[in-house]
Formats: structure tokens, C-alpha cells, sequence
């Protein structure tokens, strides 16, 4: 269940999901195969990259390869990275850092 958001403390879990659409430039993801972009979390406990998916039960991709987004539900926050298979190898990870601002 979500914190309360006048307690003071930090609303860091989610209950119902969060829905976060990724928008991206195909041209911008270079050779990163479109279907293998996915959301992930910074696990500090095992110093490791997520998929958010494993956040919620149940959780799955909605993707739109034509309008070039991809959506999710997480039921946490913390840091995150769109990330891809490499397409030389499929085994490594290939970062996509898109520009935020405010």
C-alpha cells in the first residue's frame, strides 16, 4: 500500500501499479533491437539492473512499435535505465539514456 503522501515520508511503493509509458527515437536507439527495450531498476542489495516488470505481480510489456513506445507498470520508485540487448552479441546490455528536462 502507497504511503501517505502528507506523512512527510517519501512515497517510494505503489499500490495500485504505476503505469510509465517510454517514448524513444528509433534513429536515437541505433542498432539496440526495438523489442528487446525494456525498463529497469538499480538493485542496490545485488548491485545489479532490474527489469521492472519483476516489481509488480503480474506485470507484462505494452508495446507500440509503430508510434516507437513501450509501457509498463512498477510498483516502486528508484533509479532507472531503458535498456537493450546488443546486437552484436544479444547476451551484453546496451544502455539508452534518453534526455529528460524539465
Amino acid at each position: 500500500m502507497a504511503q501517505e503522501a502528507d506523512s512527510g515520508d517519501p512515497v517510494t511503493t505503489f499500490d495500485p501499479p504505476l503505469q510509465v509509458t517510454v517514448h524513444y527515437d528509433p534513429v536515437s536507439i541505433g542498432d539496440l533491437p526495438e523489442d528487446s527495450l525494456r525498463l529497469y531498476f538499480w538493485d542496490a542489495d545485488g548491485a545489479a539492473w532490474k527489469d521492472v516488470v519483476t516489481t509488480c505481480s503480474g506485470g507484462d510489456y505494452d508495446r507500440n512499435f509503430v508510434e516507437n513506445w513501450f509501457s509498463v507498470s512498477l510498483c516502486h520508485l528508484s533509479e532507472f535505465a531503458v535498456l537493450g540487448d546488443s546486437p552484436a552479441d544479444g547476451d551484453g546490455y546496451s544502455i539508452f539514456l534518453p534526455l529528460i528536462m524539465k
